[in-house]
C-alpha cells in the first residue's frame, strides 16, 4: 500500500511536466502536417522540405500555441490545488498590489545573478554541453519579435509558473517541506528546459520564484517575476548584440574571477531587495486587518 502511495505521489509530480511536453509535441506535429497539407495545396514540389523549413522558422510560434492550449488546463489544476488548504486567489488582499513594484528590482538582479552563474559554468563546460543550447537559441532568433515577446514574457511564464510553482511545488511542499520542495521543483524546472545552458539558469530563477510565490502568496506574483526576468533577458540579448566586445584576450582565469565578483555583487543586491520584500510584504497582517475592519463595519 505504501509503495502504491509513493508511486501515485511521484506520478502526481511528473504528470504536469510530462503532460505539457506532450501538448507541445502534439501541437508541433499538428502544425508540421498542416504545413505539409498547405504546401500541397499551393503546389510546392517538395512539401516535406517546405514543411521542415517553415516549422524550423516557426517552432517558437507553435510552442506559443501549445502554451495557449495548456494555460486553461493547468489553471484548472492549480485551482484544485488551492482548494486543498492554500489561500484562494479570490481571497487575496489586493491592497498589496502597490508592493508588487519590488518584484521589478528582484527580477532584474535575479536575472543578472542567474546569467553570471551560467556564464561562469560555461567556462568549464565541455563543448557538447554548450552546443546543447544551439537549437533553442536558433528557434528564439528565428522567431519574429512579437512572437518572442508573447512567448517569453507572457505565455511561457504563465504556463510554467502554473506547472512548477502552482502545482508541482505545492504538491512537494505537502510531502517534504518548503525548502526541499523549492529545491526539487526548481531542479525539475531546470531539467524541463532540456539543455545544459538553460538548466542552471532555470534552477536559479525557480528558487527565486518560490520566494516570491511564498511572500506574496499568489501565482500572479511569480508569473510577474518570471515574465520580467525573461524581458530583462531579451533586452540584455539585444544590448549585447548591438555592443559586442571581444573577450578573446582575457584568460579563462581572469574571466572566472570577474564573473565570481559579479555573482557575489548581484547576489548581495538580490539579497537586499529580498530583505525589503520580506519586511514590507506581510500578507497575514493585511488579511487579519481586513477581517477586523469587516467585523467593525458590521457593528
Amino acid at each position: 500500500m505504501k509503495k502504491e502511495n509513493i508511486f501515485y505521489r511521484v506520478f502526481g509530480l511528473l504528470f504536469p511536466m510530462v503532460f505539457y511536453l506532450m501538448i507541445q509535441l502534439v501541437t508541433v506535429n499538428a502544425g508540421y502536417w498542416c504545413i505539409i497539407f498547405w504546401g500541397r495545396i499551393i503546389g510546392k514540389e517538395d512539401p516535406l522540405s517546405f514543411a521542415n523549413s517553415c516549422a524550423n522558422k516557426n517552432i517558437l510560434l507553435l510552442n506559443l500555441i501549445a502554451a495557449l492550449i495548456a494555460i486553461p488546463i493547468f489553471a484548472h489544476m492549480y485551482k484544485k490545488e488551492l482548494g486543498r488548504g492554500s489561500i484562494l486567489e479570490k481571497e487575496y488582499p489586493w491592497k498589496l498590489i502597490g508592493k508588487f513594484v519590488w518584484i521589478i528590482g528582484f527580477a532584474l538582479f535575479g536575472l543578472l545573478l542567474a546569467n553570471y552563474i551560467v556564464s561562469f559554468l560555461t567556462l568549464f563546460m565541455p563543448d557538447f554541453m554548450v552546443e546543447s543550447y544551439a537549437s533553442t537559441k536558433g528557434a528564439i532568433d528565428n522567431a519574429p519579435p512579437l512572437v518572442q515577446i508573447m512567448s517569453a514574457i507572457v505565455l511561457a511564464p504563465a504556463v510554467e509558473e502554473l506547472i512548477f510553482r502552482g502545482i508541482i511545488y505545492n504538491r512537494l511542499k505537502k510531502m517534504t517541506g518548503l525548502m526541499m520542495a523549492a529545491v526539487i521543483s526548481s531542479f525539475m524546472f531546470g531539467v524541463f528546459h532540456l539543455n545544459w545552458i538553460q538548466a542552471p539558469f532555470a534552477f536559479v530563477i525557480g528558487m527565486l520564484a518560490v520566494f516570491i510565490y511564498e511572500k506574496y502568496q499568489t501565482i500572479f506574483a511569480s508569473i510577474l517575476f518570471h515574465g520580467l526576468s525573461n524581458m530583462f533577458s531579451i533586452l540584455m540579448m539585444f544590448w549585447v548584440k548591438g555592443n559586442s566586445t571581444t573577450t578573446e584576450q582575457l584568460s579563462k582565469m581572469s574571466m572566472a574571477k570577474s564573473l565570481l565578483f559579479l555573482i557575489l555583487l548581484t547576489a548581495f543586491l538580490e539579497w537586499m531587495i529580498g530583505m525589503i520584500i520580506n519586511k514590507r510584504v506581510q500578507i497575514k497582517e493585511i488579511k487579519e486587518n481586513e477581517i477586523i475592519n469587516d467585523y467593525d463595519s458590521m457593528l
